[in-house]
């Protein structure tokens, strides 16, 4: 049976998503070297036998995330995340992913797909008060959208960044841009558009 080493120099990378996040095969290979410094080695008495390693869909890994950080994870359309109307808590912080678009690479033959390239939106918010200011221009700062919703969320969006990073994935777009009172349920943070390329295999 395959066992399973993680090296690394980072702990802060560890986590059940890793494990997840692969089928896990044979073999004593090094899987990828992420920048966190991140090993994943497979072990086993037959070391000419090699399969591929099969990243999950770009939905399961946001939602993984997502349960990591504790944030409550939606996927749709637009349409259908504006349904969370009245239902929004306050002190929630929501990751609601519209829907992705999925580009599939093939090798130079055409006759295997190699990568898939997703690209897509979504927001990163929190329920919003629709009268509170936005900087400073009724009030002080402290009391503001930026400061209370907009700013703590702008950490969390690097460290998701970060932990795509530790996941082995080519992370070609990683932006936001500010959004308050946004969607029928009211909501202040990020609108966060990525583009990211997951190889099929680390052959």
């Amino acid at each position: 049976m395959t066992r399973i080493r993680l090296i690394t120099a980072d702990t802060s990378c560890l986590s059940m998503t890793e494990h997840n996040a692969f089928v896990i095969l044979t073999k004593e290979e090094s899987l990828y070297d992420c920048n966190c410094k991140l090993r994943l080695r497979t072990e086993t008495k037959n070391p000419s036998f090699l399969q591929t390693i099969l990243m999950k869909d770009i939905v399961r890994i946001l939602e993984d995330l997502a349960v990591e950080k504790e944030l409550e994870y939606h996927y749709g359309k637009k349409a259908a995340l504006n349904l969370l109307d009245g239902s929004a808590e306050a002190g929630k912080t929501y990751l609601l992913h519209e829907f992705t678009n999925r580009k599939s690479e093939y090798n130079s033959t055409g006759t295997k797909i190699t990568a898939v390239e997703y690209e897509g939106k979504f927001f990163l918010v929190k329920h919003a008060d629709y009268d509170q200011h936005y900087f400073a221009e009724t009030g002080t700062q402290a009391t503001s959208k930026y400061v209370t919703n907009i700013e703590p969320l702008l950490q969390i969006f690097t460290q998701l960044g970060d932990r795509l990073a530790c996941l082995g994935t080519v992370v070609t777009q990683w932006d936001n841009i500010d959004v308050t009172d946004a969607l029928d349920a009211n909501m202040d943070g990020l609108l966060c558009s990525y583009k990211i390329r997951i190889p099929h295999n680390y052959e």
